[in-house]
């Protein structure tokens, strides 16, 4: 099972995941068959949208997808040309699905939840051997292991009624302002009823920079033929793209933490899993070049 630490956010503030999820499974994922859960439709179909831009076949899942669609996502899953499922809440029960990599994008205090979640990545299936967990948002630092969750006696609700007493209120809902008319709207209405102006909702989900972390189950050591296969692909990959020799002998220490002393090898064509960890840097690198840049145009901005 694979993790990170982050803070956790309080039940009314906006949801934060760490680690960018998309040049994370395309460097940890290993190219495996994945669910991805998210906090709301918005940020679902942000990560929709961040994984076909990544290149990677991917679906999306919620409570209004209809059972045709649903089932057509479901064979295309099974078949290989969708390789992640981005979903909103309608996965995590009764679902069967060959699943060996899961993306938690969305942070739960529910034990409950938590363990149907993790339970679609850890049914059975042939020459399955273990699941990659992919944790964004400190749920199994907050609750553990599934594994470890286990309870003497069934709950009367009094603990749980005892702990929503003590949460602060939700804040008593306003009438709010049409952004195109300024008409004022009444409490729950999304349609402007004076110039039928309905707001796109965009994602409220904020994602802290940082890496994964390997938390528990084995994590295997490279062995030389692996690293030799490795440093013959990121040599085609410097040659074919013209890049600056020693590229690839930088990429290799990147990878292995070590240079490719002394390592000779004719270049060979990448694979996936080589392809989708090359794009993993290069998302990251592009994405600390805008935060480097808007840091920038903000401190020139304040002198």
């Amino acid at each position: 099972m694979i993790t990170t630490r982050g803070s956790w956010p309080t039940p009314w503030d906006k949801p934060q995941i760490t680690a960018d999820v998309v040049s994370t499974w395309l460097k940890l994922g290993e190219n495996r068959p994945t669910l991805c859960f998210a906090v709301n439709r918005a940020h679902a179909r942000s990560l929709e949208r961040d994984f076909r831009q990544a290149g990677v076949g991917v679906g999306y899942v919620d409570g209004n997808t209809d059972r045709d669609e649903r089932q057509a996502i479901r064979e295309a899953f099974e078949r290989g040309d969708i390789k992640v499922v981005v979903n909103v809440g309608v996965l995590t029960t009764g679902v069967d699905w060959d699943v060996r990599c899961l993306i938690l994008a969305r942070p739960t205090k529910s034990e409950m939840l938590y363990v149907q979640i993790i339970g679609r990545g850890l049914r059975s299936a042939p020459g399955k051997q273990d699941c990659v967990i992919l944790d964004h948002s400190d749920t199994t630092l907050n609750l553990g292991f599934v594994t470890d969750i286990h309870h003497e006696r069934l709950s009367d609700g009094t603990e749980r009624k005892a702990s929503i007493s003590k949460r602060r209120e939700r804040p008593t809902p306003l009438p709010k302002e049409c952004p195109s008319c300024h008409h004022v709207k009444p409490i729950g209405v999304h349609k402007c009823p004076a110039c039928g102006f309905a707001p796109h909702r965009v994602q409220d989900v904020h994602t802290a920079q940082g890496e994964l972390a390997h938390l528990g189950g084995k994590q295997l050591r490279a062995d030389m033929e692996t690293k030799r296969k490795w440093f013959a692909m990121l040599l085609w990959y410097e040659e074919e793209k013209q890049y600056r020799h020693g590229w690839a002998a930088n990429k290799y220490r990147e990878k292995f933490g070590v240079w490719p002393n002394g390592m000779h090898v004719m270049p060979v064509m990448p694979d996936v899993q080589v392809n989708n960890w090359i794009k993993s840097t290069q998302i990251r690198w592009i994405k600390g070049q805008q935060k480097a840049k808007k840091l920038a145009e903000a401190a020139q901005h304040a002198a």
